[in-house]
């Protein structure tokens, strides 16, 4: 019809991605040429060389920059949000109310898939060699823990060790394990299944959905406990790595999970007396003033720790910090164990003042071919404190 040949060129594989970006998501139509390219090679064996082509490959990168949409993702869980949950059951006795919470909790700090918590809707799919089983549970006073037979990433059914640690926050999942094992103990103590209802079943996903639907909208969801267990974890400092081995992530994906944004995995909060509040971060990286400018007393700002970092600073004196222009790191001071936040001023450009005895460590800097220039340029050199600006240019400091 459009007189096109019938062997494929870098022309009409062209004008086929940019007549399939007009009605599907850019990202789809590269899985359609490789569908394309599967189909073809037994008669035209150099089809995967014109896919590769310069023109092809800069069409469909210029279409995905035309018309991409970005990935719609669950949003993630924050302690806030389980200690309202929390809260609403706390003065419940039901079976059903305990699990769920249990459930909740042990998702969260334990970095679980939804689907290693329950069954899947579907009676067909639903194994019990995936079950965790309740002989598997080990309970100290001070953690619990348990075998997870089988995982997305464990598909050789090995096994992995689960280890809650209790906590001081409301949030703590030790007390509501606790009571969930005792309730469960009492009325089903010959099943093998560690995670029951009040009917002696495996709970399902309609069953975890259904209830966290009383809390949250549908922005959350059973990933949003991975996501929000994660996202705490980057936030108090924890190395990228030993969140990979908790979360059982086979490859570097499991950024993904850490948000608020690609580039900003840190967590901005203003202090008003005792009180810490979360600023949520938009799309473009910009914090919404959610509170009143007479409440930001001291703002402060908490960045992440990355691995592999750590022995760079300690090889430089105490008073030694490092600035960088973007927020994937973490700014603290250590004096012995203890971890100090730093305040920032409001007098013009923030200004950090540090005590020459803490070591203030800027770790995880992304340009690292200017931190030898940094570290010569804003040394300790007044006996007693450190002032330098802090090059934060998308926050704005009252």
């Amino acid at each position: 019809m459009h007189h096109f040949p019938l062997k494929p060129t870098p022309d009409t594989l062209s004008f086929f991605v940019v007549y399939m970006c007009h009605h599907i998501n850019p990202r789809s139509v590269a899985n359609y040429l490789s569908g394309i390219c599967n189909q073809l090679e037994p008669y035209f064996p150099d089809v995967r060389a014109v896919r590769k082509s310069p023109l092809v490959s800069k069409t469909l990168a210029g279409c995905q920059r035309l018309r991409g949409v970005p990935t719609v993702r669950k949003q993630p869980l924050s302690r806030n949000d389980l200690g309202r949950v929390v809260a609403h059951y706390a003065g419940s006795s039901r079976h059903d109310d305990r699990l769920f919470v249990s459930l909740l909790l042990t998702g969260f700090y334990a970095l679980m898939r939804l689907g290693e918590l329950t069954w899947p809707d579907n009676a067909a799919l639903q194994d019990d060699k995936k079950t965790t089983k309740v002989r598997s549970v080990v309970v100290s006073p001070t953690q619990y823990e348990f075998t997870l037979p089988c995982s997305k990433t464990d598909r050789l059914f090995e096994g992995n060790r689960i280890i809650v640690r209790a906590i001081d926050h409301p949030s703590n999942p030790y007390p509501h394990f606790m009571s969930y094992l005792t309730s469960r103990n009492a009325r089903f103590p010959l099943a093998r299944e560690l995670w029951l209802t009040s009917r002696g079943r495996v709970p399902t996903r309609t069953f975890f959905i259904r209830r966290l639907r009383k809390f949250f909208d549908p922005s959350i969801a059973g990933q949003s406990m991975r996501a929000g267990g994660a996202t705490f974890l980057a936030e108090s400092g924890t190395p990228l790595h030993l969140i990979q081995a908790s979360g059982r992530w086979a490859s570097e994906t499991f950024h993904i999970y850490i948000r608020y944004s690609r580039y900003l995995n840190a967590e901005i909060h203003t202090r008003a007396g005792d009180r810490l509040t979360e600023l949520p971060i938009t799309r473009k990286r910009i914090p919404r003033q959610e509170t009143s400018p007479r409440d930001l007393v001291a703002p402060t700002i908490l960045f992440l720790a990355i691995r592999g970092l750590l022995a760079f600073f300690e090889s430089h004196p105490p008073s030694t910090c490092v600035f960088s222009r973007y927020l994937n790191a973490e700014i603290h001071t250590r004096a012995g164990d203890r971890l100090t936040e730093l305040p920032i001023t409001r007098s013009g450009s923030p200004i950090l003042r540090v005590p020459t005895h803490h070591a203030a460590l800027i770790i995880g800097m992304s340009e690292m071919d200017r931190w030898d220039g940094l570290l010569r340029k804003n040394r300790c050199d007044d006996g007693g404190f450190f002032q330098g600006a802090v090059l934060v240019d998308y926050v704005e400091v009252l």
